[in-house]
């Protein structure tokens, strides 16, 4: 149940974490039963996926990834103009990156077509950006967000 919620019943995804999880020992109890402590957050993207999202985001560039890493510590779901404050970018740069993430598939408008929040296709696809961090590198990423949140409210 936890695999294909997660995978969103993608074929290839699903395939690709069971066999991960199951090298891994991890789908099983002791007893041989399922294990019911699997959760979501502890599933690690599978390397075959990983380079599957992994060069359809090299091909989008570094300064584009730089974007879409800044956006995935925001969640699933983002907002362009936060994005934006926290990236310290104006005018297009940003806009470029989610409209070209748009053209690969990795992320897409959540509330249609006119909305400035845009959501990434797959949890997946935001598990494998956020992986792509060191741990310094993401806490910068979450205090720029806070800063760029603070700034809106105030």
């Amino acid at each position: 149940e936890v695999i294909h919620r997660e995978t969103e019943g993608n074929p290839f995804f699903v395939q690709s974490v069971f066999r991960h999880l199951a090298e891994e020992g991890r789908l099983f109890d002791a007893e041989g039963g399922w294990r019911e402590d699997l959760d979501a957050d502890s599933l690690d993207v599978p390397e075959g996926v990983r380079l599957v999202i992994g060069q359809r985001l090299k091909r989008m560039g570094e300064p584009a990834q730089a974007v879409l890493c800044q956006a995935a510590v925001m969640g699933l779901r983002f907002e362009l103009g936060l994005v934006e404050r926290a990236c310290g970018e104006a005018g297009d740069t940003v806009l470029e990156a989610i409209e070209a993430a748009e053209t690969a598939g990795l992320a897409f408008p959540a509330s249609g077509p006119r909305s400035d929040r845009y959501e990434f296709s797959h949890a997946l696809v935001r598990q494998t950006l956020l992986e792509s961090l060191s741990a310094p590198r993401r806490q910068r990423l979450h205090l720029a967000l806070a800063e760029a949140m603070d700034q809106v409210c105030n």
